[in-house]
């Protein structure tokens, strides 16, 4: 049993459940609580001498970029959760992979950390979007944390599998899904997991997926 802890790095007017109730528009003049509250974990995780994965929104970012370089100066990673929590199955392909890597730019910049890791906003990576895996891994990206294998109104995909397994098999590609993820994933840099091998015959093959939370030390 490996226990990891992650954040979602966005403030309370940006969650799914509000995205057809507040303007996007009036973003910029809501009280913004996000820097007081994640501040606040970063001083619980400190005490608890715990480190974490900080998914974090390109819009955050922007806007606090002294908030991004204390995540990364406390140990903490930094990955991305796009830019304005759209949800993916609501992009083209080419529209979600302008979204990543504008994101990722930013949280870097900001940071001054590489970004490996992605977590779609509100888990909206499923069975429908089988394309997603093969731009992030074209991207660079190491890992995903954006299906919840569980079936939900929202999202969530009931099929998938609940442990770290590599993208291409989410996508119908062969070979004994077992063997290829001892294959695909080591232990690395701390407990992150990387690509050891390409596996398969598609950049999502070199993809890991790793469920709903994000490994970490």
């Amino acid at each position: 049993m490996f226990n990891a802890l992650s954040v979602d790095v966005e403030d309370w007017f940006q969650v799914g459940a509000f995205e057809n109730v507040i303007s996007r528009d009036s973003w910029d003049a809501r009280e913004c609580r996000v820097e007081r509250n994640t501040d606040a974990l970063l001083a619980m995780f400190d005490e608890a001498q715990i480190k974490a994965t900080f998914f974090t929104l390109g819009w955050v970012a922007e806007r606090y970029p002294g908030l991004m370089r204390r995540i990364v100066d406390a140990g903490h990673e930094l990955g991305n959760h796009g830019c304005n929590h759209d949800r993916v199955f609501n992009f083209t392909p080419a529209q979600f992979a302008a979204d990543l890597d504008r994101s990722r730019k930013t949280i870097e910049d900001t940071g001054g950390a590489i970004v490996k890791g992605y977590r779609a906003p509100s888990f909206s990576i499923n069975k429908n979007t089988p394309w997603a895996h093969e731009i992030m891994a074209e991207q660079g990206y190491v890992y995903s944390s954006s299906i919840n294998p569980i079936a939900h109104d929202h999202y969530g995909d009931p099929d998938a599998p609940r442990g770290p397994h590599d993208a291409g098999d989410l996508v119908g590609r062969g070979g004994d899904a077992r063997q290829r993820r001892s294959n695909c994933m080591r232990q690395s840099d701390g407990a992150r997991l990387r690509p050891h091998s390409a596996a398969g015959n598609s950049a999502a093959d070199q993809l890991v997926n790793i469920g709903r939370c994000a490994l970490q030390q």
